[in-house]
């Protein structure tokens, strides 16, 4: 695939989608954050260098991963003196259940993005407070002129009416799926 800036656009974008995913790919890998983070950086500058070399049309995110577990296996060596250390089979096994499990954190992302678009535009903007600008039950209500029990009330309220979202939709899946 040549790059031209509308395609590093859109390489950037897939990147930024696939974060989360890689992320907790690369936990389940590796136990300290630190080693995580640090791992989930080197990932990016590879898949950047290389992404002439993705080809259009296939899975983004396995490529993704499977740049994450080689980079996972070069920190291991650079961390090789460590006492603690997993034997690389141990590792492989743990990289193909975790990328099983990156694709079912993928679909509860998308069931629970499409269950919060029903929200009300006040509840969204209640989880956007508090889960994306880190806002306590006690600031949002400062901000609202609300009290925190009315705010806390309100967060049960959603991540109920959230939860029973996509247990449903999880349900109906299953029947299609029959």
């Amino acid at each position: 695939m040549d790059f031209t800036p509308d395609k590093d656009v859109w390489f950037v974008q897939r990147l930024a989608d696939a974060q989360r995913g890689l992320y907790a790919y690369i936990l389940q890998l590796l136990p300290n954050r630190a080693d995580a983070d640090d791992v989930l950086q080197a990932t990016n500058l590879v898949m950047w260098s290389k992404r002439s070399q993705f080809v259009a049309g296939s899975d983004f995110a396995a490529w993704a991963a499977r740049i994450a577990y080689y980079e996972v296996l070069t920190h291991r060596k650079r961390k090789g003196r460590d006492r603690l250390r997993f034997d690389d089979s141990l590792v492989e096994q743990l990289s193909q259940e975790a990328a099983a499990e990156s694709g079912q954190i993928d679909a509860v992302l998308q069931t629970l993005r499409l269950c919060m678009e029903k929200l009300n535009q006040p509840d969204r903007d209640l989880l956007q407070m508090q889960y994306a600008d880190d806002l306590r039950p006690r600031q949002i209500a400062e901000r609202l002129g609300r009290s925190p029990g009315a705010i806390s009330v309100a967060m049960h309220r959603i991540r109920m009416s959230l939860l029973k979202c996509i247990d449903e939709h999880d349900r109906s899946v299953r029947e299609d799926d029959r």
